[in-house]
């Protein structure tokens, strides 16, 4: 991916160094030629212009002339048009179906019946006796703590 975007990177750089080439190019023209050389460029752009207006009118006109023949075709073979709008209606339907029944063809199957797994039951262990309680984890705290303890008390009711 990253190397289309580098691509249409290089390629987009590249259309707009010719496009801005191009513009230099003529402002230069433009600007050096004498006033029948301008003519004749002018003369050269009308021409290609007139060419092309041409090229679109006798386009639309062929295409008019081409409509018109169908319908009319239409017109004078129409029960043949309306025979072939029946057999592609007929054909839709058709696929719609088929396609409906090939989808309940492979739902209509059976799955294969899944083996369960009995799982035994958790044996009951007998219960386990609670360890039993140090006495001395229960002794007094050590003597420095509370002497700290006074300590704090006391730097306390000094500040208070």
């Amino acid at each position: 991916m990253g190397d289309l975007k580098k691509a249409a990177g290089e390629m987009s750089g590249k259309a707009a160094l010719a496009a801005a080439r191009d513009a230099a190019e003529h402002a230069i023209k433009d600007v050096l030629s004498t006033e029948e050389e301008r003519a004749a460029r002018e003369a050269e752009r009308s021409a290609q212009a007139k060419r092309k207006r041409t090229k679109w009118i006798v386009l639309g006109v062929i295409g008019f002339l081409l409509l018109v023949g169908l319908i009319g075709m239409a017109f004078h073979y129409w029960h043949w048009f309306l025979l072939l709008a029946l057999v592609a209606l007929a054909g839709l339907y058709g696929r719609y179906r088929w396609r409906r029944f090939r989808k309940a063809g492979k739902k209509a199957e059976p799955a294969p019946p899944q083996q369960t797994r009995i799982r035994p039951e958790p044996r009951a262990e007998p219960p386990v006796a609670p360890p039993p309680i140090v006495e001395e984890a229960k002794a007094e705290p050590d003597a420095s703590i509370e002497d700290e303890l006074a300590a704090l008390k006391a730097r306390v009711k000094k500040q208070g």
